[in-house]
């Protein structure tokens, strides 16, 4: 479920052009506010999200212990969880579960072999395996393998 929330990034940075203002009480009937960009909100949602399956699991175990106290006290927390999500997202118009879904989605489509959005390092040990693999064929075709002994650098693989 988290490896979920945290490939939303890219939506949660198009949505915090603006600025969203966040009014509260504290305990003495005073008012504050803060001003939040919607991609914090989102980030709190999908957070929110992630902790409500937790308490599920938590929820689960206690019961398989047949622990009541600790089933209740989870279930307050998930509740309150679930609650302050669903409150934040109406008024967003924002679904966690939805951008889950279109992420999975997205996560579905076949990775290519040298796709751009790949770290640096994964397209660096590809390009040394290939080499590594081309260099062990010619190596095997010629009789010289003792000179080489099979090693090779790194900037033999940088372009």
């Amino acid at each position: 479920m988290t490896k979920d929330t945290v490939f939303l990034t890219q939506e949660i940075k198009s949505a915090e052009e603006n600025n969203v203002r966040i009014e509260y009480y504290t305990l003495d009937c005073s008012t504050q506010e803060i001003y939040m960009c919607p991609g914090d909100l989102i980030c709190i949602c999908n957070v929110l999200y992630d902790y409500a399956h937790i308490f599920e699991a938590f929820i689960q175990e206690a019961e398989e212990q047949g622990e009541e106290w600790r089933k209740y006290t989870y279930e307050y927390h998930l509740d309150r969880c679930r609650n302050i999500q669903e409150k934040i997202e109406s008024v967003m118009g924002y679904s966690t579960e939805k951008a889950i879904e279109k992420c999975r989605k997205k996560q579905g489509k076949p990775m290519q072999d040298e796709d751009v959005g790949e770290d640096a390092l994964v397209l660096l040990v590809r390009r040394m395996r290939k080499k590594q693999s081309k260099l062990n064929s010619e190596i095997s075709e010629q009789d010289d393998f003792k000179s080489l002994n099979g090693q090779m650098e790194l900037k033999d693989f940088i372009k």
